[in-house]
């Protein structure tokens, strides 16, 4: 999973979505990469001359292959009006078919709701629902 984007969050907020976001992976039976270990890809990626945009979903196969992982999650979230919305692709990097789903909702801090609206976005982009 590469850790969340968004730019007009405070950390605090940012890294209890990014938190959020794993624990539903991992509680859907994923195993979820540690970040440091993602972060370590990325760097190596872009030492290796990777320049791009992680949300799009060519830029999120490179990474995911030179991390070495089946499957690739990015999620950004940005405020529209008074509302958060998350954005999710999920995308696999082995086979021939490889699958590749977006979802998107508006959610709420997982404070708020015991990550429920962020459970419910991931639900539905791993499980194409």
């Amino acid at each position: 999973m590469l850790e969340l984007q968004a730019p007009g969050l405070l950390p605090g907020a940012q890294q209890e979505l990014d938190g959020a976001v794993r624990e539903s992976l991992t509680a859907l039976h994923y195993d979820v990469q540690p970040i440091e270990q993602t972060r370590a890809a990325i760097n190596d990626a872009r030492s290796a001359g990777l320049e791009c945009v992680f949300a799009k979903d060519e830029c999120a196969l490179k990474v995911g292959l030179v991390a070495e992982v089946q499957a690739v999650v990015t999620t950004s979230v940005e405020i529209i009006d008074d509302r958060m919305v998350m954005r999710g692709l999920f995308l696999q990097t082995e086979g021939k078919n490889r699958e590749r789903r977006r979802a998107a909702a508006v959610i709420v801090l997982p404070t708020a709701d015991g990550g429920a609206s962020v459970r419910a976005l991931v639900e539905r982009l791993v499980s194409d629902r």
